[in-house]
């Protein structure tokens, strides 16, 4: 008789928990439900590697938005990063996260590049000089390209054993190139960033206005007016002035003097057009802010000198 009174509180026992775990099952799933959600398994799996597609720029830039009027593009890069152009006109931009040095030919751990270069022979270039070569299409734009991506050869010096990603594609016809380069950990955290910049590439409009003198002796290819620029700010054109020497001043609102530097034009004789080009450096600020830079000859005597251009500036 004992027996069987403990052998009922026993199966009573274990009634009384199975009541307890569907009542908790209960209350868990009104929880759910009564916030509109429902619960799922999330599984982990190998995420394949993030496709690149359209998004128009007229949405906005969450960060800076870099035009370039030479080549006809324009992207967007992070807030906080700096930017520097290379070539006579533009055909390399390179951005980073640290300030361009002045005393290296160091081209920033992303980059754009366009070239007359046929697409074909850059991705074979691009193969060959990686291991572990990996390819996805990819759309940008509406425009069909190629990524490519893959471990740096040894012959490759500086860059031996980074990571590298590149996008490939064609345009009026010209080759774009967009290249992130760095070391493996680092890679990985800039991968977002740089598939938001591909993403972001638009092409617009080339402009290739310049700005001369009123006589006609001084072209300034760049920097054009009103522009948002920062240091080192390129300035580049060609004149056909005397001792073929060019004056450049970069000033703020009140003519006091930022930057300035002379540099002689590449005139293969006197009295013949030469290009120039020049460098100006300045401390840089969170804000821009206007200022003007002053292009003359050395015999200028002053602000109706017909060899004088100002071009309106912001400063970055």
């Amino acid at each position: 008789m004992k027996r069987k009174k403990i052998k009922r509180q026993k199966n009573n026992s274990i009634l009384y928990i199975c009541v307890f775990i569907v009542i908790v099952g209960l209350l868990i799933t009104g929880i759910i439900w009564s916030r509109g959600g429902s619960a799922t398994l999330t599984l982990r799996k190998q995420e394949k590697p993030a496709t690149i597609t359209p998004g128009p720029l007229e949405k906005g830039c969450e960060g800076e938005k870099y035009s370039n009027l030479e080549q006809g593009y324009e992207i967007c890069y992070p807030k906080g990063w700096f930017y520097k152009e290379f070539g006579e006109t533009k055909e390399t931009t390179g951005f980073d996260r640290r300030p361009f040095s002045s005393a290296t030919e160091y081209l920033g751990r992303i980059l754009l590049e366009t070239s007359n270069i046929p697409s074909s022979d850059v991705k074979t270039e691009i193969k060959n000089g990686l291991s572990g070569v990996r390819e996805e299409e990819f759309s940008v734009g509406g425009i069909k390209g190629l990524r490519i991506e893959g471990t740096i050869n040894a012959n490759r010096g500086f860059f031996n054993g980074q990571e590298e990603v590149n996008v490939i594609l064609e345009n009026r016809e010209k080759t774009w190139r967009i290249v992130l380069r760095d070391a493996p950990d680092s890679y990985i955290a800039l991968m977002p960033i740089f598939i938001d910049m591909a993403d972001s590439l638009r092409f617009i409009t080339p402009n290739p206005s310049t700005v001369s003198s009123s006589s006609g002796k001084i072209v300034v290819y760049s920097p054009l007016p009103d522009s948002t620029v920062m240091s080192p700010l390129r300035v580049s054109g060609k004149a056909n002035v005397p001792d073929n020497l060019v004056n450049i001043r970069l000033e703020d609102d009140y003519g006091e003097t930022i930057a300035r530097t002379s540099v002689y034009t590449k005139a293969s004789e006197a009295g013949s057009f030469g290009d120039f080009e020049a460098e100006l450096y300045y401390s840089l600020t969170a804000v821009p802010y206007p200022a003007k830079l002053k292009i003359f000859t050395s015999k200028i005597t002053g602000e109706g000198d017909e060899d004088l251009v100002e071009i309106p500036l912001k400063l970055r």
